[in-house]
């Protein structure tokens, strides 16, 4: 088996006999004289082949991942090969260790490089799904990731053309910025990542996965800002607020599907802070209100469907929403 020494890793030639048999001893009911002794070379050689042949080591595999997964292969090949690679190293940073393990061994930098530079979709992809098991939940590895060059990620939401891609880069950012470390949300916020955000929820054509996810994000850096900018620590809500980001996601909300109830859930949580923000904030409030009366006095048919009738009442529930955010009495007629 491996261990660590002063973070990098070394192997052990030999077990440690004397360390089991101590433990092994600590093991008898005291009823009769122990039995236990020394074992011989040759139980010990076979007890160790045999922890050897049942043991799978996945520190070893990962650096031989590592290892084949940037070096050069045949171009017929090279897609399919490292994506089966990179299925399986996906699979292995599910464990904290060996997330910071990928780093130790040399494997964190050139996996974000092939996000950000690789010439195919489904090994940006996939290196964005790894990448995003590594970092998220792990403070160590969110540092490592600042350290070498994540928040390219920001500019390489634009680059990406396939919507796919753009929400695996999404997600990536997401895991890395859901971090107690304030150096990697300020960077994100320096390298405009905050200007992302707005820029994705105000667009008329943007999807609802990328929105969601968006919501979540902007969410978290809410809640975190007076810690992030304690001389300003309005900031991020201020840039909300210019933006017109409130008027934008009540359409939003306006247009979703009953189904969509994620995003629901977090234009309430943004709806709520903005409200502590500042009481008073009511972004085209007339046109809202007026938006929704509309809107509800059009779906009040006398023979509805079952359909309808659950339309209806997902209106209905959205209008509660915005009554509690506005504090305002609407009737429906």
């Amino acid at each position: 088996y491996q261990r660590r020494v002063h973070g990098d890793y070394c192997s052990r030639k030999m077990v440690d006999w004397n360390g089991l048999f101590k433990w092994s001893l600590q093991y008898q009911d005291g009823t009769k004289p122990s039995e236990f002794k020394a074992m011989s070379d040759k139980d010990k050689k076979w007890l160790e082949e045999a922890i050897k042949h049942y043991t799978f080591d996945e520190m070893k595999r990962v650096k031989e991942i590592n290892a084949i997964l940037y070096s050069t292969m045949p171009i017929e090949r090279e897609e399919e090969d490292k994506g089966k690679l990179l299925d399986e190293l996906f699979d292995f940073m599910e464990g904290i260790q060996n997330a910071e393990d990928l780093h130790l061994v040399g494997g964190l930098a050139p996996l974000i490089n092939m996000m950000l530079t690789n010439k195919y979709e489904s090994l940006r992809y996939k290196a964005g799904k790894v990448f995003t098991n590594a970092v998220q939940n792990n403070i160590k590895v969110q540092r490592w990731a600042l350290e070498n060059s994540a928040m390219g990620l920001i500019p390489q939401f634009y680059k990406e053309t396939s919507l796919l891609l753009k929400e695996q880069v999404l997600s990536s950012l997401s895991a890395l910025i859901r971090t107690v470390v304030p150096e990697v949300r300020l960077e994100f916020f320096k390298q405009n990542g905050l200007d992302l955000l707005l820029k994705i929820l105000l667009a008329t054509d943007s999807n609802i996965k990328l929105e969601t996810k968006c919501l979540s994000m902007l969410n978290e850096l809410l809640f975190t800002e007076k810690e992030m900018f304690p001389t300003s620590p309005y900031l991020i809500s201020q840039q909300i607020e210019k933006a017109k980001v409130v008027t934008a996601v009540i359409g939003k909300l306006l247009a979703a599907k009953i189904e969509d109830f994620f995003f629901q859930d977090k234009v309430h949580i943004l709806l709520d802070y903005m409200k502590s923000y500042k009481k008073d904030l009511i972004l085209a409030e007339g046109k809202i209100i007026q938006c929704f009366s509309d809107k509800l006095r059009d779906e009040s048919t006398i023979n509805k469907t079952f359909q309808e009738a659950m339309t209806e009442q997902a209106a209905k529930f959205k209008l509660l929403l915005i009554q509690n955010y506005f504090k305002k009495t609407i009737m429906i007629k």
